[in-house]
């Protein structure tokens, strides 16, 4: 599970893909129970704060 900001959606699921071979499924961090984390989490491709998850 990749999370990213909303900038770097498309680079993810391109990643999924890639790795994984399968569809990549786009959740928000609300819908993936991960908005309460501590400390907030950050994307994985900058120091933006995550939006989405993207397995």
């Amino acid at each position: 599970m990749l999370l990213v900001c909303g900038d770097h959606v498309d680079l993810a699921m391109d990643i999924i893909v890639d790795d994984l071979e399968k569809a990549p499924e786009l959740l928000t961090l609300e819908q993936a129970g991960l908005a309460d984390e501590q400390p907030p989490k950050t994307c994985a491709h900058c120091d933006a704060l995550a939006q989405y998850a993207v397995s």
